[in-house]
Parts: C-alpha cells; structure tokens; sequence
C-alpha cells in the first residue's frame, strides 16, 4: 500500500509538471482552464481533515481550512479557515439545536447570523421571581429580545432585595465558558422567547429540560409573573414568592 501511494504521488507530481493542471474526475474530464486542481465525482465529496479546535495547527498558512469537531470559538461541526490573524467559522449560517455560544440555539433569525441561546441545563430548581416585596416592575415586554430589557427593569427595580438570588439575578450574574471564550451576558427569557425553547428544543428531545414550571421574565401584575409549565406546554401566571425553575438565555 505504500509502494502504491508513493507511485501515486510520484504520478501526480509530473503531472502537475508536465501541464500545470491537475484533473481528479471520475469521468475522464480534463480540468477547468481557470483551476489548478479539478476535483470531479457524481457520488463523493471531498474530506479535509477533521480536528479538534483545541488541536488547530500552531502556525496556520493564509487561507488554510480545517472541520471543527469541538471546541469551536464560534461553534462546533463547522468550516474554519484562517485569515492571516485569526480563525473564522464559514459560513456563518446558525440553525435549530446547534451547540454554539456556550449553550444550544433555539431560534435564528432569517439571514442565520442572528438568534438565541439557551444554557445545557437549569440554573436553579427553584428561584423566586422577586427579592422579597411584591411590586410592579414594568417589566412586561415580550417577543425574541425582550427578555433582556425586561432582566435590566427588573434588577433595577428589586436591587439586592433581601439578599436571595431571585430569577432574573440567577441569569444576569451568569458566566459560561466554551472553547476558551466566557459568556457573561445572559438573562432571564420573556415569555415568547420561553415558548420558543419549548417547541424548538423540549418537543425535538434537546436541551435537557426538565417537565417543571420556568419563570419568564414577562411581569403580569404587582405579585404575578408568566411562567410555562414544560410538562404541558401551557403558560399562565404565577406568584412571584413561588419558587421556579429558571434557564438563561443570551442573544448572538
């Protein structure tokens, strides 16, 4: 086999000398007159090598391409390639159920650069929604994004309280590190955005959810917030001194 391979590559070798063009078909074709190598299949694909990120050559050539299994600063089981300074995912296309970001995406918008994030697993088994007192916070905004504005309203509005960790805390003090990069900017979902884990992850068998009560942090009333119950998809109201699950998300 290996008298073979090098015969191979002494073939190759001259015919590259020999016509500045290389040609790999399947069908006899001669190359492209604008490529250099020519690489023709009807059935197969090319496979470059498959790598963990952590394992990346150390001193990478311009325009050098590797898979990435895992570790990947922008995800894993993906294209990389290096720019002369760094290492870029390529395409930049997201989707449903991919780990990426320090958890797993749950929803992407239509150009698949953008969406969200939710971690692995529970922050807490159980948090309360407020710090100790029952008042309005105004946090009710909802829809992809509003969670965040909401979390801000809310820690502004309780503070430290009475010194208990209270949902929208859990998620804002989060930190996740992946592939050497730390994610420090979680907070606690609204109540579509917790909708949207249910039915794009916990029906699909992904995320690790739990069939328990979530908060959201989409208020109702002075003493009430949304929360779902995963282990029937319903959502309704709950009182804040309740004690919920809680699962961060971040935005990317």
């Amino acid at each position: 086999m290996k008298r073979i391979q090098i015969l191979l590559a002494g073939l190759l070798f001259a015919l590259m000398s020999a016509n500045a063009q290389v040609a790999i078909t399947d069908d006899g074709s001669n190359a492209d007159a604008s490529a250099f190598l020519d690489i023709k299949s009807s059935n197969k694909g090319l496979l470059i090598p498959r790598i963990d990120f952590n394992n990346r050559p150390a001193s990478p050539a311009l325009g050098l391409m590797i898979y990435v299994t895992a570790n990947g600063p922008d995800g894993d089981n993906a294209f990389y390639f290096y720019d002369g300074s760094r290492w870029s995912r390529n395409p930049k296309q997201h989707y449903i159920g991919e780990n990426y970001g320090g958890g797993i995406v749950f929803w992407v918008d239509e150009t698949g650069e953008h969406g969200l994030i939710t971690t692995t697993s529970n922050q807490t088994a159980g948090s309360k929604w407020h710090a100790g007192s029952d008042f309005t916070t105004v946090a009710f905004g909802d829809g992809p994004g509003a969670g965040k504005s909401n979390t801000t309203i809310i820690i502004a509005s309780q503070g430290q309280g009475n010194g208990t960790m209270y949902a929208a805390r859990v998620c804002n003090e989060l930190k996740i590190t992946h592939g050497g990069k730390t994610y420090a900017d979680w907070y606690l979902p609204s109540k579509e955005e917790l909708n949207l884990m249910y039915n794009n992850l916990y029906l699909a068998g992904l995320g690790n959810f739990d069939n328990v009560k979530y908060w959201s942090s989409t208020e109702s009333t002075n003493n009430s917030a949304w929360y779902q119950d995963f282990g029937t998809g319903t959502q309704w109201t709950d009182y804040k001194s309740t004690s919920d699950a809680v699962r961060a998300i971040r935005a990317f």
